[in-house]
């Protein structure tokens, strides 16, 4: 396999909080440690996926309130990880 794509496929994993080695691979700059920069990456991804979620259950959303949908899509996020770089896949 290329390197590029062991890459990118340790940073998916990452993503998902399935593997952390890439974390320690991540040269510090002296600001930042590699697993603080792999969270905001991480921080966003979720967002992302949580905010497709409520837009396809909206009612769902509405019905069981904000708080407790942003719980329940996080676990189910973890529970059931997509395989698809499609957000229409989530869900």
């Amino acid at each position: 396999m290329s390197q590029l794509r062991d890459l990118q496929r340790q940073f998916a994993a990452s993503m998902l909080e399935r593997d952390n080695r890439l974390a320690s691979e991540i040269l510090e700059n002296g600001k930042v440690d590699g697993s603080a920069r792999l969270g905001i990456y991480r921080s966003s991804v979720k967002g992302i996926h949580t905010d497709a979620i409520a837009a396809v259950y909206p009612v769902t959303q509405q019905l069981v309130g904000e708080h407790f949908f942003l719980g329940m899509s996080l676990e189910y996020l973890d529970a059931y990880p997509s395989a698809s770089g499609n957000l229409h896949h989530l869900g």
